[in-house]
């Protein structure tokens, strides 16, 4: 956060950023401060005829207390341009001009939060009523009880926060009233052209093209609604920790607000006779961790890996007065990029394998080849009555295997075992590709030990089945063969033609 400073004589002092300290003792005076003036913060979104990303103007001065002032080039709680290394004439307010007995006490009428708007600006690029829902979460360390945790300052930027959400809210509600507004004027221009060619026709006798556009004003009506009951909210997730030692356990709480979301959303989906399965395609996570402690960093991003979140980083954060009103940059953009968790398919080139798995993927797409060619039609496309379907009668998908194993009899020499699933209609007819293919390594070789087995790489045969990983008891299968043999690496591929290389951790199987 930057603050813009005044002396009690109104000089004004320029825009300063609080160090660690200040911030702490800044959150106490400014929740104290909302508590006698709740509607103390005035958005501001124009500065100077110009557009800017958002500030908040005080309707009231408060006043700070700079402790901690010991010698000329001591500033208190705040950073200033020396300590900052930043340009003198630029960036270096008055203040430095003043004698140290005369800064105890400071005024702050202005103040801004560079990080959060450089996040949010990403959001302004968009038509913000695409968003149904849009929630914010601030998480703060510490001890609640203590007045040396983040927990007031995060109070007081949800507040700030919401604020610049509520104007997204009347962004919204305003064009969502000019749409209305046109929509009206269409529909009485269509109304009168109507009349018209209806003179001389019965109003039962509507055209069906006619009956579909008045469907489709009922569904952009519903539509309407539904934006109009967007919700643009903020909450603070506290952690009862030092910001030095949390851990991603920690945030179980903050991530299963999310999965109750996500059911929401799924249960919705189904309310409306939509696919439960699209509840994803309707939920984006956006993390942004471009300031604090590793531990925090590195606690957030575990703790919501899986839900492959964008990560939205500005690399001058830790940087001051980088961005103000008075001298807005393009610095605070936030450059977006997704994260996958390990645990997920990673493309990867497949240059990028080892000797092992570069071979695993050459005799697999051998394989493919092999068993196309002898068997050309796929199981689907086959007659009910053909002797062939026999194999793959009860799922109708054929999946193939590659298991690389050393040697038992020569540990110098890699052989290389294919597999192809079985699914006979029995209940108890199938045999995954993956155990067939160990199955068949152990009759070939009975000195085989787990240990041996070195990769596995399967494909599917069907278009709809890409990055198809082992089943669940193939699964308990691998994860037998990983006790003894952690450098086990499990291959898939985006299609049939098996193009693209996928890898996935063992340690994830």
């Amino acid at each position: 956060m930057y603050f813009d400073l005044y002396t009690l004589d109104g000089e004004p002092l320029g825009w300063h950023k609080p160090n660690s300290a200040g911030f702490l003792k800044l959150g106490n005076a400014l929740q104290e401060a909302v508590k006698r003036t709740p509607d103390l913060f005035q958005l501001v979104t124009e500065y100077q005829g110009q557009q800017v990303g958002g500030y908040y103007e005080l309707a009231q001065e408060v006043l700070i207390e700079n402790d901690d002032i010991t010698t000329s080039k001591t500033m208190g709680i705040w950073e200033w341009a020396e300590s900052a290394q930043r340009n003198e004439h630029k960036h270096c307010s008055p203040l430095l001009k003043l004698a140290p007995k005369e800064m105890k006490l400071l005024s702050i009428k202005r103040l801004m939060m560079p990080l959060i708007d450089g996040a949010l600006s990403k959001f302004e690029n968009y038509d913000v009523r695409k968003f149904n829902h849009f929630k914010l979460f601030l998480v703060s360390s510490g001890n609640k009880n203590s007045k040396a945790s983040t927990h007031s300052l995060t109070e007081v930027l949800a507040k700030l926060t919401q604020l610049r959400l509520n104007d997204y809210k009347l962004i919204t509600e305003i064009r969502v009233k000019e749409k209305e507004e046109r929509a009206a004027l269409k529909k009485a221009r269509e109304k009168e052209e109507l009349k018209e060619e209806l003179k001389e026709e019965l109003k039962e006798e509507l055209k069906e093209d006619q009956k579909e556009e008045l469907k489709e004003d009922q569904k952009e009506e519903l539509k309407e609604e539904q934006r109009q009951e967007q919700s643009f909210l903020v909450e603070t997730h506290s952690i009862e920790s030092s910001p030095h030692h949390i851990q991603a356990s920690q945030l179980l709480t903050l991530e299963q607000k999310l999965r109750k979301y996500a059911l929401e959303v799924a249960d919705e989906l189904e309310a409306k006779g939509q696919s439960r399965e699209d509840w994803s395609k309707q939920i984006a996570i956006h993390l942004s961790v471009n300031t604090g402690t590793p531990s925090m960093i590195a606690a957030l991003t575990l703790a919501l890996a899986e839900w492959s979140p964008f990560m939205h980083m500005i690399t001058k954060a830790r940087k001051s007065l980088q961005n103000t009103p008075d001298e807005p940059t393009e610095l605070y953009n936030a450059n977006l990029y997704q994260v996958t968790s390990v645990s997920e398919w990673i493309e990867v080139d497949q240059q990028n394998l080892d000797q092992i798995n570069q071979q695993a993927v050459k005799e697999l797409r051998a394989w493919a080849k092999e068993y196309k060619n002898k068997r050309p039609i796929r199981p689907k496309e086959m007659d009910d009555k053909d002797e062939r379907l026999f194999f793959h009668r009860k799922g109708l998908k054929e999946v193939l295997c590659v298991v690389v194993i050393q040697n038992p009899e020569n540990n110098e020499k890699l052989e290389f075992i294919r597999g192809v699933n079985v699914e006979v209609s029995l209940p108890t007819g199938t045999l995954c590709a993956e155990r067939n293919a160990i199955s068949t390594a152990f009759c070939k070789f009975p000195q085989l030990e787990r240990k041996n087995i070195k990769a596995v790489a399967v494909l599917s045969l069907d278009e709809k089945l890409s990055k198809l990983g082992p089943c669940g008891a193939c699964q308990e299968w691998l994860k037998k063969v990983l006790e003894v043999n952690p450098d086990l690496r499990v291959l898939s591929f985006n299609n049939p033609n098996a193009e693209k290389v996928y890898v996935r951790p063992a340690l994830m199987i």
